[in-house]
């Protein structure tokens, strides 16, 4: 314990007295987010890792889905790549001539990634088994979760979405339906994919022939859970040439399609059942026929922080509070399962992080952007390639397929977003290949969020971060007809274009091609190389001024820094 205070104390000293580059200064001021409203946190990996930016790095934050982090790095800890939820399936009765005596009875075991495909081979196993007739119910135990009844966590204007899907120990396609209109004919048939009688679908859509553009584009759909079964109701004008769509909503609740996705596959296979449903804990006595075993934990993390899924964040953030205090787990036991595996681990500042439901779709969760770092920093020492295949990956996948297409295959990110909140964490590897640690914690409705982070990646991405830690007492003063003189300070004035960096000595060409456009500049050098600066002006509106005609004529990537 005394070890964890010291290393936490160590590292937060550290991010305290790591100054501020004036490039991401300047980014700052640019974004016109308030200063106040962003923590920032970058460090080289490595237990001996320099910090290069440390900027409100303790204030806490909600952290919308980047607490998926912390849900799915706890679970790689304890439970291991490998790990794999069970479902379980006893009977209760003797089985002769393949008939079931009893009741066929089904433990869930929280798989977050159930779906029609797997229920189909449960209802082939149970064939299998040399069953053909049920003559009981088919008795479903969901009590590894003591969750509330609801099926939407109801966080926004948008309770059918299925990002607020809520979890259960009987999951079944998310908790979503499917629904699918097909234009045939001048008219729209709509289906599911197999007869789930907890959910009517009443279809008082419109045709017409307009073209498939606004408001005949798309039906609008009322859910009515109120009653059993669950009522879809379709109605608008609908153009007939539109392509046919599946729509997915939150319209039933998982365990009741489970029951009935069950039914249609042992029919399929042959398979009788006399009775009905009901919920009930597995009885004493009763015999184990066989466990179905859902993907690995790899991939269950990997889709949650690729595609930030919520349902499987809740799903996985239950089965912590399961394992650690055994079953039923509550969201509490949960989130003292999570603080516990991570503090053991001795992940610095592990016991700063609220995570409420595990998933970030919360206002009450919150994190510091040095608790994510330290996290992070934990996680890629212990498994490097296969931690950040978790993740998103620039250019490539994921919530960041589309961003950061400059850095493709150099960043690896979880994102995280909620009304007034703007978030990112993950890693950044630099030109010459080295991997720094990166957090961005905006609290502001601003636009222009997405803006600064992506400024702010481009820049560890390129390099220029390596040049922030430390100022050099040493620096070089040129202007077109002056020669490179030494001086034992830094530059002076107030404001200066940063069009290069070098690791040795500046290529003589560019510098000519500095003087032929008759420009003043400062070769200004810090322990990982030199940086090239135009100036200085005495005023930030002089140094606005001239930037047009630089990133023209020099640098197109140029940019303002202050001293």
């Amino acid at each position: 314990m005394m070890f964890r205070f010291i290393s936490y104390w160590i590292i937060a000293t550290v991010a305290i007295f790591a100054s501020m580059p004036a490039a991401i200064t300047q980014m700052i001021n640019e974004s016109q987010i308030p200063s106040s409203a962003i923590s920032i946190y970058i460090k080289e990996s490595g237990k001996w890792g320099k910090t290069i930016v440390s900027h409100n790095a303790q204030v806490p934050r909600k952290p919308a889905s980047v607490i998926k982090i912390a849900t799915t790095y706890a679970a790689l800890l304890k439970l291991g790549s490998g790990y794999r939820w069970k479902t379980q399936v006893y009977t209760n009765g003797r089985i002769r001539s393949g008939v079931l005596e009893g009741d066929l009875i089904v433990k869930g075991g929280g798989d977050p990634a159930l779906g029609n495909d797997d229920v189909a081979k449960i209802a082939n196993y149970i064939k299998a088994q040399g069953i053909h007739t049920i003559k009981g119910n088919i008795v479903i135990d969901r009590t590894k979760f003591n969750v509330p009844p609801q099926s939407s966590a109801r966080f926004d204007n948008y309770p059918y979405s299925p990002y607020n899907a809520l979890p259960d120990a009987m999951m079944f396609n998310e908790n979503t339906t499917k629904i699918t209109i097909t234009p045939s004919r001048g008219r729209f048939s709509v289906s599911q994919s197999f007869d789930d009688k907890s959910v009517k679908i009443v279809n008082n859509l419109t045709p017409v022939s307009t073209p498939c553009k606004g408001a005949q584009s798309w039906p609008k759909i009322n859910i009515n859970q109120s009653a059993f079964p669950s009522v879809v109701t379709l109605q608008g004008q609908l153009s007939t040439r539109c392509p046919q769509r599946d729509h997915v909503h939150i319209v039933t609740r998982s365990y009741y399609a489970f029951y009935y996705a069950l039914r249609n596959g042992l029919k399929k296979e042959g398979v009788g059942v006399s009775g009905g449903l009901k919920f009930a804990p597995l009885p004493k006595g009763a015999k184990k026929l066989f466990a179905y075993h859902s993907k690995p934990l790899s991939e269950i993390i990997a889709t949650t922080n690729k595609n930030s899924n919520n349902l499987f964040a809740r799903q996985i953030f239950l089965t912590l509070g399961a394992k650690v205090y055994n079953a039923p787990s509550t969201l509490e036991s949960s989130r003292k399962a999570m603080k516990e595996i991570l503090s053991r681990s001795g992940i610095a500042g592990a016991n700063s992080l609220q995570a409420d439901n595990g998933s970030g779709l919360s206002r009450s969760a919150s994190s510091t952007a040095i608790a994510f770092g330290a996290l992070l920093e934990h996680a890629y020492s212990r498994y490097k390639h296969e931690w950040l295949q978790t993740l998103a990956i620039a250019g490539v996948d994921g919530t960041i397929k589309t961003r950061f297409t400059a850095q493709r295959n150099r960043a690896w990110m979880k994102t995280g977003t909620i009304k007034g909140v703007r978030n990112i964490a993950g890693y950044v590897q630099d030109n010459s290949g080295k991997v720094y640690i990166v957090v961005l914690l905006i609290e502001s409705g601003h636009q222009r969020g997405a803006w600064l982070q992506d400024r702010i990646i481009g820049w560890v991405a390129n390099g220029a971060s390596q040049g922030s830690r430390v100022k050099s007492a040493i620096a070089k003063t040129t202007s077109a007809t002056t020669p490179i003189a030494t001086q034992a300070q830094a530059p002076s004035g107030n404001y200066y274009i940063q069009v290069a960096s070098f690791r040795k000595e500046p290529n003589k060409s560019f510098l000519d091609k500095i003087s032929s456009h008759h420009l003043r500049y400062t070769i200004y050098a810090t322990p990982q190389g030199k940086k090239l600066l135009i100036g200085p002006y005495k005023t930030q509106n002089e140094a606005k001024n001239a930037l047009p005609s630089i990133r023209q004529n020099l640098e197109l990537n140029a940019f303002i820094v202050t001293w």
